[in-house]
Order: structure tokens, then sequence, then C-alpha cells
């Protein structure tokens, strides 16, 4: 069988990580990222959590868990030892788990317009837009988060071009 050990971690990189994630745990933004998902699980006052950036990228996944938990651990010290998931995930690994399914996008055909085209360009990276598949996109973990944004974008760029995609898992089919 063969053995897979987990390559070295730039130290530098972990402490800056580590360093940024501390400032966003004590002053944490309107926008953008790193975005920090809490939960609280009621009978057992554990939490679980989940901090989606991309700067997790080159690090191992464990690497990762243990920068959430040593910032954690200083920003909030009550929460010491109640963690019982810290995962640090890039935005497309958060999205290939299913974690953000519905996104706000413009359709293509409708902003065809160049000085239209750059100001939706503009505004959904205002907004914290990613590259998807076809184009930027803005990713919601739920159909109100997504409504909201698009009726904000509405606000700033009246048309019909903007519109909410929910994407599904894949179905697997099975045979008996």
């Amino acid at each position: 069988m063969p053995i897979i050990r987990n390559g070295t971690t730039n130290t530098n990189k972990t402490a800056l990580l580590r360093s940024r994630l501390i400032h966003e745990l004590r002053e944490p933004a309107v926008r953008g990222f790193p975005l920090v998902l809490e939960n609280q699980i009621g009978q057992t006052r554990k939490y679980h959590v989940t901090i989606i950036w991309d700067e997790w990228g080159d690090l191992p996944l464990q690497t990762r868990s243990r920068i959430i938990l040593d910032a954690y651990e200083e920003v909030f010290p009550d929460k010491t030892g109640r963690i019982s998931i810290a995962q640090g995930l890039t935005m497309s690994e958060a999205i290939s788990l299913g974690l953000f399914p519905y996104k706000v996008i413009a359709l293509p055909t409708r902003v065809e317009e160049s000085f239209l085209r750059d100001r939706v360009v503009d505004a959904l990276k205002r907004r914290g837009a990613i590259r998807g598949q076809y184009d930027l996109e803005l990713r919601y973990r739920t159909v109100e988060e997504a409504e909201l944004a698009r009726a904000e974008l509405q606000k700033e760029i009246p048309g019909d071009f903007w519109t909410i995609v929910q994407e599904m898992a894949p179905e697997v089919w099975t045979t008996t």
C-alpha cells in the first residue's frame, strides 16, 4: 500500500493567513473573502466552522483547519475546544460540495452593448463575483440571499437581464 504524507507548508504563508484571518474575525468586512460560516449545534453547543477563501488554494486541509482553530482561539477564546469541525475551502471547492447552489448572473445575450456590459461587470466585481463556467457570477447559499442581490443589482442597473440560477447536483442513476 502506498504511503501519502502531507508535504511541508510554507510557514510564512500560514502565519500571514492566520494574521489576516484574525483581523477579519475581529473586524468582519461587509462583502468579500474570507467568508466565515459558523454554525452552532444546539444540543451539544459545539461549532462547525467553514471558511471560504481562495487563499487556501495550495494548503493541505489539515493546515487550513489548524489556521482556523488558532485564529478562533485568539479571537474567541470562549469557543476554544468547542469547534468540532474547522474546514477551510476555496470557493470552487465549496461550490462543488453544493454549499452555494444559487448564482446571480447577467444573461450575455441581453448585455451586448459595451457601455452596459462594462457597468454590469463592474457591479458584479464590486460585489465579489467569481469567474464561473461562462462568465462572472455571484454565489449564494439561499434563494433569499440571491433574490436580495438580484434586486440590488436591478436597482443599480435596470434591465431584464439579471437572473438567478440554481445548480442542481447531478442525479445518480443506479440499476438493480
